[in-house]
Parts: C-alpha cells; sequence; structure tokens
C-alpha cells in the first residue's frame, strides 16, 4: 500500500493493518510515505488459512485513488480475499460554529 500510494502521489497521515488468525494477530502501522513499519503482535502464531486484515488509512488523496491502492494491493495477496465491510470517503471540511473575531 506504501509503495503504490507514495507512486500516486497520496500523502499518508496513517495507515494501519490488523490481521487476526485465531488466538493469533499482528499490528502493522507507518505514520508517512515511506515510513519505517512499526509491527506488533503474535509473530510466531500458528498458521493459519483464514484471517481477518482489518485496515485504517488516512491519506490525502481522491477516494477513487484510495481505493485503487487498496485493491491491487489485495490483489497480490496469496487465497481469496472476502471483503466484509469497506467505506472509502473523504470528510467535508470542518465548519465551526462560532469564529473568534
Amino acid at each position: 500500500m506504501d509503495r503504490r500510494l507514495t507512486e500516486a502521489g497520496a500523502l499518508i497521515a496513517h495507515l494501519k493493518g490488523l490481521a487476526v488468525a485465531g488466538p493469533g494477530w499482528v499490528k502493522a502501522t507507518i505514520c508517512a510515505n515511506r515510513a519505517e513499519l512499526d509491527i506488533e503482535g503474535d509473530l510466531m502464531a500458528a498458521p493459519s488459512r483464514r484471517r481477518t486484515l482489518t485496515l485504517n488509512l488516512r491519506a490525502r488523496a481522491a477516494p477513487s485513488l484510495l481505493e485503487a491502492a487498496l485493491r491491487g494491493a489485495l490483489a497480490l495477496l496469496p487465497g481469496q480475499v472476502q471483503e466484509l465491510a469497506y467505506e472509502c470517503f473523504q470528510p467535508a471540511p470542518p465548519k465551526p460554529e462560532q469564529r473568534m473575531p
């Protein structure tokens, strides 16, 4: 994802991934493009044929670009990917209720 987003010019604020397989889990995080990956969790967990992957990405780019990067990265994973939930959106700019003079 980092490589795809960086090549597309998307600025990453954070990219967090959580993979869960049975009782084992691994979390990976980056907080900028090309940043060093921070990994924690049970790296010695027993192999599993089924995993749940949760991604949380905040980046400056059009939702369509983010979706294309995600789908391209998922296509590289071995096995079958079943999508359970997916959201990709661009929040509206904040509208403060009051402005200070």
